[in-house]
């Protein structure tokens, strides 16, 4: 492998460590706010107010409708279903 080559994997390298460390820093926050405002104050779950700072962190994204679905024939291709999770969060 070429020094050219080996800079170049450790670039991609280095960007995969910056997404990575990105998505560790929103699940932290996510949890945090969780679990301090539910758990320890003994709060009641808002799933609008989870589902605003699961959007804002990146942890979930709109799932658009793609093509017909029976399930969901009140939609139009390219409609918003709902949400779903984020890549960061997939299996």
């Amino acid at each position: 492998m070429s020094s050219e080559e080996h800079l170049e994997s450790y670039y991609q390298l280095e960007e995969q460590v910056q997404a990575l460390e990105a998505a560790n820093a929103a699940l932290k926050n996510f949890a945090r706010y969780i679990i301090g405002r539910y758990c320890l104050r003994w709060g009641v779950l808002d799933s609008g107010e989870i589902q605003k700072l699961a959007k804002k962190l990146g942890l979930v994204e709109p799932h658009i409708a793609t093509n017909v679905d029976p399930e969901h024939d009140d939609y139009e291709v390219g409609d918003t279903i709902g949400y779903r999770f984020a890549p960061i969060l997939q299996d």
